[in-house]
C-alpha cells in the first residue's frame, strides 16, 4: 500500500471515530445519519470515483477511505447514486440530486435485490408502465441500507418495452412506501424494504445505457469495496484481540508469548492480509478496465467476506467471555461481518461468478487440453 493510501486509511479510520465513536444498537434516523455524511464530506468519501474535480478518485484510494470508515462504520454507503448519476442521468436529475448528495445534505440508495429472487438482475419484476400521467413505477425491492430514510434511489426495473431500465426516484415522492427490517448486525443502519405504487417517474429520470450491463458495472465496484470492509472489521477484531491477550498472563506470562497463540494469529493476519490484497486487485481491475474485472471482484468479496467471519468469530474465541459479549469488539465486528457476506450476492452467487470465469479462461486459454466425452 502505498503512503498515499495508508494516509487515506488512516484518514477514514480517524474520522468514523470522531463521528460516531459507539454505533448504537438501533438504526439512526435521517438527521444523525446526514450529520455523519457531512463530517465525512471533505475527505472525498462522498465524492467516490467522480473525476477528481468533482471531488473523487481512483477506485483504488477509494478503497483505501472506505476500508478505513469501514472498520468502525462499515456498509455506511451513500456514495453508489453519485456514480451512477453522473455517468449515466440527464442534465436536469444531475442538477437536481448530485449537489446536496456530494455536500451530504441527501441520502441516496440503490435498489436492486427483490423478495422473489434476491440480486438476480435478469430476473427483474419491478416495472416501470407508460400511463396517461406519464411513466410509473411498481413493485418491491428489499434488504436495502437507508431504506427508510433516504432521499432518492436508483431502481432497477423492467421499462414499458420491457427491457431493464434504471430509474431515479424520489422517495419522498408519492407512491412510495417504507418498512423497516431489523438485522442482527450493522445494527446502527436503517436498513428496510421498498414498495412502489404508481410513483411518478420524470421522463428525464430514466438513465442512459443499457440497465443490465451499467449494474453489473456496478456490482463489480460494490463487491469490491464490500470486501475491503469485511477485511477492515477483520483487522480491527484482530488488533483488539492482540492487544487484549497482551494485557492478560498465564503462568505468569503474556498470553501472546505463547507460541500457540502466536500460530493462530499469524494465520489469521495471513489471511487478512490476503484477502486485503485481493480486493485491491479487483479495484485496480476496474480502475483500468480489465476484462473479467467484475468476476474478479465477486472472488475478492467472497475471500474478503469469509476471511472477516472466521477471523471475527476466532477472535471472539481468543477473547474468552469478554469476547462473548454482545457489545465487544469482535462480536460486533461478527456480528457485522455476517451481515456483509449477505451484501451484493451471498458467497455462493460469488463464488459461482468467479468459478465460470475460471473454467471460460481455462478452455480458452489451453483448447489443446480439452477431453472428450470419452475421457
Amino acid at each position: 500500500m502505498s503512503a498515499r493510501d495508508a494516509a487515506l486509511v488512516r484518514l477514514g479510520e480517524e474520522r468514523a471515530a470522531a463521528l460516531l465513536p459507539q454505533p448504537p444498537d438501533r438504526p439512526l434516523d435521517r438527521a444523525s445519519l446526514l450529520r455523519v455524511f457531512a463530517g465525512l464530506r471533505d475527505t472525498g468519501f462522498l465524492g467516490s470515483t467522480l473525476p477528481p474535480e468533482r471531488g473523487g478518485m481512483s477506485h483504488s484510494a477509494f478503497g483505501s477511505l472506505v476500508e478505513g470508515v469501514g472498520g468502525g462504520l462499515p456498509f455506511l454507503s451513500n456514495h453508489s447514486v453519485q456514480r451512477y448519476l453522473h455517468a449515466s442521468g440527464s442534465d436536469g436529475v444531475c442538477a437536481r440530486w448530485l449537489p446536496p448528495l456530494l455536500a451530504g445534505r441527501a441520502i441516496g440508495l440503490v435498489a436492486i435485490t427483490e423478495p422473489h429472487g434476491g440480486s438476480q438482475v435478469a430476473d427483474v419484476r419491478a416495472e416501470v408502465r407508460r400511463t396517461a400521467e406519464g411513466l410509473r413505477l411498481y413493485g418491491a425491492k428489499t434488504w436495502l441500507v437507508h431504506a427508510t430514510v433516504a432521499h432518492v434511489a436508483v431502481v432497477l426495473a423492467r421499462g414499458p418495452d420491457g427491457a431493464p431500465v434504471r430509474v431515479v426516484v424520489d422517495l419522498d415522492g408519492p407512491g412510495v412506501r417504507r418498512a423497516p427490517m431489523p438485522t442482527n448486525g450493522l445494527r446502527y443502519l436503517p436498513f428496510g424494504s421498498l414498495e412502489f405504487d404508481g410513483c411518478p417517474v420524470p421522463d428525464d429520470a430514466v438513465l442512459a445505457g443499457d440497465g443490465v450491463a451499467a449494474t453489473k458495472i456496478g456490482f463489480a465496484v460494490a463487491r469490491s469495496l464490500v470486501g475491503v470492509q469485511a477485511v477492515a472489521l477483520a483487522q480491527r477484531a484482530l488488533t483488539h484481540t492482540v492487544y487484549r491477550l497482551a494485557g492478560r498472563t498465564a503462568r505468569g506470562r503474556p498470553v501472546t508469548s505463547s507460541d500457540v497463540v502466536r500460530h493462530r494469529v499469524g494465520a489469521m493476519a495471513g489471511r487478512v492480509e490476503a484477502a486485503r490484497l485481493l480486493c485491491y486487485e479487483a479495484l485496480a481491475g476496474v480502475d483500468d478496465a480489465r476484462p473479467g474485472c467484475d468476476a474478479l471482484a465477486a472472488a475478492a468479496k467472497v475471500l474478503g467476506t469469509d476471511v472477516a467471519r472466521d477471523v471475527t468469530t476466532e477472535c471472539v474465541e481468543l477473547c474468552a467471555g469478554a469476547g462473548a459479549a454482545a457489545d465487544s469488539v469482535p462480536a460486533r465486528c461478527r456480528d457485522d461481518a455476517a451481515l456483509l457476506a449477505t451484501a451484493d450476492g451471498t458467497s455462493l452467487v460469488n463464488q459461482t461468478i468467479w468459478g465460470g470465469h475460471v473454467v471460460r479462461e481455462l478452455l480458452r486459454e489451453r483448447p489443446d487440453l480439452r477431453q472428450g466425452p470419452e475421457a
